[in-house]
């Protein structure tokens, strides 16, 4: 297993047996429970193994026993709010440096091509 992708639902889901589900208690906020998951993802793949067709598996057991850091409900709040902040800056300006990589592409073509000419500065 390379990596540990982790989402939050809002509704019922089915899954497959690949998949774990977990259902946090009413002092573990999910968005927390989401980013403790993905701050700790090097230390849970180390405790995947081989399943007997050859595909990783982690073991549930394993994962429900996963020692975590639960501050109270109120403090896992605000370090939700501070990294859900970051998170939507940070994709607005990945956003941003994809538009402009391809502005940039486009205007390489045009000016490589002499679709578009450039004057020469004196």
């Amino acid at each position: 297993m390379k990596d540990l992708p982790v989402c939050i639902t809002d509704r019922e889901m089915a899954f497959n047996q690949d998949v774990k589900a977990l259902v946090p208690n009413v002092n573990v906020d999910a968005s927390f429970l989401a980013y403790q998951l993905l701050a700790n993802k090097r230390e849970i793949l180390n405790l995947v193994d081989t399943a007997g067709h050859g595909t990783g598996r982690l073991d549930t057991d394993l994962l429900k026993a996963y020692p975590m850091v639960l501050p109270p409900l109120a403090e896992q709040l605000g370090i939700v709010s501070v990294l859900s902040t970051w998170d939507h800056a940070i994709f607005i300006t990945e956003r941003l440096l994809a538009n402009t990589r391809a502005e940039k592409n486009g205007l390489m073509a045009q000016l490589l091509s002499g679709k578009r000419r450039v004057r020469p500065r004196h």
